[in-house]
């Protein structure tokens, strides 16, 4: 009892997250991140040690951090959702069909688990494998997050985006399963686990973006306490933390090749300088009510620089996004045949 308990808090505390915090925007590492909470309309204004130098050494420690900043973020975030949502919610949810299918106590579901016998044991490698399965979704959230609109939208948007492409292939909704034709009804499995697959992507989101915005990049010793939920997240993972550090340093080698041949790119460097000092012009003018533009100032040039980069990322965000719902359109007869294919299957 105590073991479903801690589990119901779990889930409860990651649905509270999402309506407390699910509006808070993702913000990308500036120098303004000094691990405080930001208003959300906030400007993050490029620092001037965020720009990389010539220098190749430099550059590299530049893209170590921001990689760094990503994969703590992201995994962090990730474990969790894993842990309120995939975790426990999954165990919840386990524990709803045992109930409803009691004539099953006893047998065994396709993980080799006993319907019925609730387990520390059990509950503990369950939640681990939520974790895990948190930590792969948060990555894949940070792949597709520019093209999902912001806040709680986003997040139901991801975890929507979960359920059509990974819920009847790798999660809970494989259709091939027997637990379908011992545990049920289908329904209920379909709802339940739809529910909670929507619910982990907002929480994904929800956490990623919370992290986001308090998280620095790390240059002093003092920002190292934000580092060490990593560590924790790390060790569910047992022999996938490998494979982590592995994507880590690929990250790091192609970012630092990619930065370097941009900044060899004529004026691509002057340009920076340009939009990061009108960035600040127009910040000083904004916190100046009455002030007067000053003709000729750099934040002419910077505006005319920002309005073309603005033109060429509406096309990219626009394009990204068709894709994405091009994408749930192509997996949704799949999904559908899937939770035809549950429902027949039978289960009381």
């Amino acid at each position: 009892m105590m073991i479903m308990i801690a589990c119901a808090l779990l889930l409860v505390a990651g649905l509270a997250a999402v309506v407390l915090r699910g509006g808070e925007r993702f913000q990308l590492p500036t120098g303004t991140n000094d691990g405080g909470a930001l208003p959300s309309n906030a400007v993050p204004v490029p620092d001037h040690r965020d720009f990389p130098s010539n220098d190749g050494g430099a550059l590299l420690v530049h893209v170590a951090r921001r990689v760094l900043w990503w994969a703590n973020v992201l995994l962090v975030g990730g474990g969790v959702a894993g842990l309120c949502m995939a975790g426990a919610g999954g165990r919840l949810v386990m524990r709803l069909l045992a109930v409803t299918s009691p004539e099953d106590d006893g047998r065994l579901t396709d993980a080799g688990e006993t319907i019925g016998e609730i387990s520390l044991a059990g509950t503990s490698g369950f939640v681990a494998f939520g974790i895990v399965i948190g930590c792969a979704t948060a990555l894949l959230y940070g792949l597709v997050r520019w093209w999902l609109p912001a806040g709680r939208a986003g997040g139901a948007a991801f975890g929507l985006l979960l359920l059509l492409g990974l819920s009847t292939v790798f999660g809970p909704l494989e259709p091939d399963s027997r637990d379908f034709r011992v545990v049920g009804p289908g329904w209920l499995s379909i709802a339940a686990f739809s529910a909670l697959a929507v619910a982990h992507g907002m929480l994904v989101a929800t956490a990623s973006a919370w992290l986001s915005r308090r998280v620095p990049l790390l240059r002093s010793a003092k920002d190292v306490r934000w580092y060490l939920p990593l560590l924790l997240v790390l060790v569910p993972l047992g022999a996938g933390a490998a494979a982590v550090a592995a994507w880590m340093i690929a990250a790091i080698v192609l970012s630092w090749a990619v930065a370097a041949l941009r900044l060899k790119v004529p004026g691509r460097r002057q340009r920076a300088a340009e939009v990061e000092s009108g960035a600040q012009v127009q910040l000083g003018a904004a916190a100046r009510p009455g002030a007067a533009e000053q003709p000729g100032a750099p934040v002419l040039s910077a505006e005319a620089g920002t309005r073309n980069g603005l033109r060429h990322g509406s096309w990219a965000l626009v394009g990204g996004r068709i894709a994405l719902v091009a994408l749930a359109v192509a997996w949704l007869p799949g999904f559908l045949t899937s939770m035809a294919t549950i429902v027949a299957a039978g289960g009381p």
